[in-house]
């Protein structure tokens, strides 16, 4: 229920160490040497910067990448996980390519995300399948299809 408790509330590193500290304190309490390690962690991990979301498996980051010049929004969204590159969120839209044609990483994302208009000419309807961070979706509306085109692969109910 604990394990199901801090889950849920997605709670740091810390408190998951916290947690384990007091559940082994019976065998290491009468050695201060190892209360002292314990504690030294502890604050370490306490201390250490960061606004990272955390799951039971998960280290999460999102990182905003700067806007280009008079540009008021940011051009695009970093989502890491376990300090790997997972997906990012770009911005796709006419507007934002004419004013920036060589922001980055947007620049190089509208070709992948363009890939299957050009290889099917005008479709009638599209679907996006598990959209993620929604840069297909993003793309589809570029091009005037219908908003409700995203199916998610695990729909919240």
């Amino acid at each position: 229920m604990v394990f199901t408790a801090v889950s849920f509330a997605g709670a740091p590193p810390v408190v998951w160490l916290l947690i384990g500290a007091v559940a082994a304190l019976p065998f290491y309490y009468k050695h201060p040497s190892v209360t002292l390690a314990f504690g030294t962690v502890l604050a370490a991990v306490a201390l250490a910067p960061g606004a990272a979301l955390w799951s039971p498996y998960y280290r999460i980051d999102f990182r905003q990448l700067p806007s280009p010049s008079g540009w008021s929004q940011p051009s695009a969204y970093i989502v890491s996980v376990n300090h790997d590159y997972h997906q990012r969120m770009v911005d796709l839209s006419d507007r934002f390519e004419a004013e920036n044609p060589d922001a980055q990483p947007n620049r190089s994302a509208r070709g992948t995300y363009e890939l299957p208009y050009r290889l099917v000419r005008n479709p009638q309807d599209v679907l996006v399948v598990g959209s993620g961070t929604g840069n297909d979706v993003a793309s589809a509306l570029v091009r005037r299809f219908d908003p409700g085109c995203d199916r998610d692969l695990w729909p919240k109910t």
